[in-house]
């Protein structure tokens, strides 16, 4: 069962001294907004089915407002955070200690993070992740649990609204981020949260995004090598949006032969990248591997 938390709004006019207060201002360098709602934290909390036999990934913790909900609600959690002055405030926090058992606290990018090693290391054979992370890095973390050999089972994100609906997008708003979400697993958009739930408030609306990740036996190819190449696929389809897709795969393909996988798979001379569904990717790339 979810357990309320006692939750003081933040306001400008404490943060005179705020690290003796139990606060560290947010640094703007960092992306940094700290989530202050509490019915937004449970609608987190309920769209990653969590229960006390999950391991959670929490990318950012932050000042340990999602943090301390996930130490009530799971068997352990993996936090990672990259200011060093957090990391130092939420080793001091008392519920923290008393839940020493239950949290590995690491400094760390996790941009730069070996996460196939720790895992191994840490005998993690399965996880969810969870984070409120900053909008400019949210394309370079999903790549990254995208194409980890040891992806989570589910994944909540807390991103800026139109980063989720680009995510999710559906046929003709499609985008190189849409299809490997679709690729890697099912996405859909839990609910839009108002920028007035964080501090500082951001000058743009979020979403939940949640992400339930295919096993690898699920994936369209079982190997690396196939699934690199796909993707040089659509991203060459993608290099140019301005462009009709034909003329983007002229540069590596004989138009001859676009020409022959064109009337083969049904698509028209001047169809775009963007009004691809996945199926019809995956169509090409078969016609040119036979």
């Amino acid at each position: 069962m979810f357990i309320n938390f006692y939750f003081q709004e933040m306001s400008s006019k404490i943060y005179k001294n705020s690290s003796e207060r139990g606060f560290l201002w947010p640094k703007k360098s960092l992306g940094q907004h700290f989530l202050r709602s509490q019915a937004v934290l449970k609608e987190i909390i309920g769209a990653g089915e969590l229960n006390q036999k999950d391991v959670v990934v929490e990318i950012g913790p932050g000042q340990g407002f999602l943090t301390k909900a996930l130490l009530v609600t799971v068997g352990q959690v993996v936090a990672i955070e990259k200011d060093e002055k957090l990391v130092a405030f939420l080793k001091k926090q008392i519920w923290l200690k008393k839940n020493r058992q239950k949290i590995i606290l690491v400094t760390g990018d996790v941009l730069q993070f070996h996460w196939l090693q720790f895992f191994q290391e840490k005998k993690i054979e399965s996880y969810k992740l969870v984070a409120n992370i900053p909008y400019y890095i949210t394309g370079q973390i999903l790549r990254i649990f995208q194409e980890i050999e040891w992806r989570p089972e589910i994944a909540v994100f807390l991103v800026q609204k139109e980063v989720a609906e680009r995510v999710c997008a559906s046929a003709g708003q499609k985008s190189l981020l849409s299809i490997a979400s679709e690729y890697f697993g099912q996405c859909q958009i839990v609910d839009y949260v108002g920028k007035e739930n964080f501090f500082p408030v951001p000058k743009v609306d979020s979403a939940i995004l949640k992400i339930v990740f295919k096993k690898a036996i699920h994936l369209p190819h079982q190997n690396l090598a196939s699934r690199k190449a796909f993707f040089r696929l659509v991203k060459m389809g993608f290099a140019s949006r301005r462009k009709t897709l034909f003329n983007n795969l002229k540069i590596a393909f004989a138009e001859e032969l676009l020409k022959q996988a064109f009337l083969a798979i049904g698509l028209n001379w001047k169809v775009r990248a963007q009004e691809l569904e996945l199926k019809d990717w995956l169509a090409l790339e078969k016609f040119f591997v036979n």
